[in-house]
């Protein structure tokens, strides 16, 4: 089940060719605090800015499923919170794409089979150095960070069909999603205020990705 809206195209014709420039980018912000969709919600998502959103419920979860225009992932990601949180009695659970993922997934993610991801995963294939599963070890379907293996694949793979930068777009995800779920389980921590300090120097390129968890930490301690 899902609802949409669609606001009329505004600002200069100039302006609109310049949105149209930007790379678009989905992703899906679901949601806690809502239970159903609402005629109420709609309208409330609509007017928050979140009309390039389809807002739709699925296994009983409430969700935003955006196609917003912006230079990086990042910003649209920010961007969409951001008027997210004007609305009344919602809030974030996680970001999708998830950073967890299944062998399957790689190969979806990569354009690759899943034998090529096997055998390049266990050494079989490729210069080595795969990044090791990070959950689920001894079953059957093991789980790997995307952030790690986005970034091993743009280094080793020099057919890699992924976007430039996918590796940073996938760790910004990670961390976002670690944030999200450390203020649900303490919410006494103030970790979104941290959040937004270490997104926002992440966009202004004074930290790197790789650095932007300790930083996060760092701040939510101080504070």
């Amino acid at each position: 089940m899902s609802r949409r809206k669609k606001r009329p195209a505004k600002g200069s014709a100039s302006a609109r060719v310049a949105a149209a420039d930007r790379p678009t980018h989905n992703f899906t912000l679901v949601l806690s605090g809502v239970a159903d969709l609402t005629d109420a919600l709609a309208d409330a998502v609509y007017e928050a800015g979140c009309d390039d959103a389809l807002l739709g419920k699925r296994h009983g979860v409430v969700f935003l499923e955006f196609d917003r225009e912006a230079a990086t992932l990042p910003e649209a990601v920010l961007s969409a919170v951001h008027d997210l949180e004007s609305v009344e009695g919602v809030d974030l659970l996680r970001v999708e794409p998830d950073d967890l993922v299944t062998a399957s997934e790689i190969a979806r993610r990569t354009g690759r089979s899943r034998e090529s991801i096997r055998l390049l995963s266990t050494g079989m294939r490729g210069p080595g150095g795969f990044p090791p599963p990070v959950h689920s070890l001894r079953g059957q379907s093991p789980l790997w960070r995307w952030a790690e293996v986005a970034e091993w694949v743009d280094q080793h793979l020099s057919d890699s069909r992924l976007a430039p930068q996918e590796w940073e777009s996938a760790a910004f995800i990670a961390v976002l999603n670690c944030a999200l779920q450390i203020h649900h389980l303490v919410p006494s921590m103030s970790v979104m205020s941290a959040l937004w300090t270490s997104m926002n120097r992440w966009q202004e390129k004074k930290i790197t990705p790789r650095y932007a968890w300790l930083h996060l930490l760092r701040e939510s301690k101080a504070r």
